[in-house]
């Protein structure tokens, strides 16, 4: 699953549409994930619809009343659906379950519109728990990132502000700086960063910095693209 360069941005039609028609089509995705079948094959089986072409935004955390009833593309749906149940009651350590959301997960990476989708802030955390895992998904977030920026003005909820007691008022206009964005999550859980800077320090640098700085540092950089695994 390899994106090429002339791809329309673009998402799979199951993840939009009102949520409940997203959740009982997402289901039938979910139902053939869990039997093993890559999820190249089963998008293959879906239109894609072009990101502006529709109405609606990007939602990266839901359901909520505010979004559930209108048309929008529901991206928190698929790891929402496929995470939450399997993790209910479920052995964490049992293989097959552990090599099912790894491939998953692997697949996933491929394509911006996945990578995008396992951007969610809801029910992905599982899938970061590995620094294997973290350094693929950023090399990838280095890649998809023009494509990021391209789509920045469709993502729900931005932009917005909150007050921090240390930096103020805060201004949030870059998905990568939303707090519904995973990457940030992503970026200060691995191992490069653990007490280096110390974790309180490396805490203020997440809220003080574009993503974008961050991952820009020279040693970071270096770390991420020569790590092998």
């Amino acid at each position: 699953m390899n994106d090429s360069n002339n791809e329309k941005i673009a998402v799979p039609s199951f993840l939009y549409g009102k949520f409940a028609d997203v959740k009982r089509e997402t289901g039938k995705v979910v139902s053939r994930l869990k039997k093993g079948v890559p999820v190249g094959e089963i998008v293959s089986n879906y239109d894609f619809i072009e990101i502006g072409s529709v109405p609606g935004k990007l939602v990266l955390d839901g359901p909520n009343p505010l979004t559930g009833i209108q048309e929008h593309f529901n991206l928190f749906a698929l790891p929402r659906l496929l995470v939450v149940p399997m993790l209910e009651g479920i052995n964490k350590k049992d293989e097959t379950f552990n090599q099912l959301i790894q491939n998953f997960f692997s697949d996933m990476m491929g394509n911006f519109w996945s990578h995008l989708v396992l951007s969610c802030g809801q029910s992905v955390y599982n899938f970061y728990n590995s620094e294997q895992n973290r350094i693929f998904y950023l090399k990838n977030l280095i890649i998809f990132q023009d494509k990021y920026v391209s789509i920045n003005s469709f993502f729900d909820g931005l932009p917005f502000e909150f007050w921090n007691p240390e930096h103020g008022h805060v201004k949030i206009d870059i998905i990568f700086d939303h707090p519904n964005f995973i990457a940030k999550f992503v970026l200060g859980n691995l191992d490069y960063y653990k007490n280096n800077p110390p974790q309180q320090e490396m805490n203020s640098l997440l809220i003080k910095n574009p993503l974008s700085d961050l991952l820009n540092e020279p040693n970071l950089k270096k770390y991420i693209n020569e790590s092998t695994f």
